[in-house]
């Protein structure tokens, strides 16, 4: 959620038909998409510090993108680093906005792979994780 380049993220922006998406910093996400993935990437970069709030409201702009884009599938590269404890974070999440996050992606209805990628070891790591997937399993 905070960090960019991952594996996940470099498979799909390097392949046609994908359409990442990411709501994250600023200075996280400088690329437009790779080879045929070009022009298809969708960044809604947050102000460092941003709240649940905010990162819920951008999530819905992505999901409206995505729903637009009228995917068969969604690889959702899962970072449990937008937690307000994560120390090189920079986000404000609270563990219950990860349920809400996992709530959301879950009502697509579609097929879903969970790559999770980042979360350094905090005390809330695992009910951040625990959280996102009572909200995903949930919907």
């Amino acid at each position: 959620m905070v960090g960019h380049r991952s594996a996940t993220d470099e498979a799909l922006l390097s392949s046609r038909p994908a359409a990442p998406c990411a709501a994250d910093l600023p200075a996280a996400r400088p690329g437009g998409g790779l080879a045929g993935g070009a022009g298809a990437n969708v960044n809604l970069p947050l102000p460092l510090g941003s709240d649940g709030a905010a990162f819920l409201a951008a999530l819905d702009r992505l999901i409206a993108r995505l729903e637009a884009f009228r995917p068969e599938s969604v690889v959702v590269a899962l970072g449990l680093d937008a937690h307000k404890d994560d120390p090189l974070a920079g986000l404000a999440l609270e563990t219950e906005d990860f349920t809400a996050v996992g709530q959301r992606i879950a009502a697509l209805g579609l097929p879903t792979v969970l790559v999770q990628e980042g979360g350094y070891p905090t005390e809330h790591l695992g009910d951040n994780l625990a959280a996102f997937l009572g909200g995903f399993t949930a919907a």
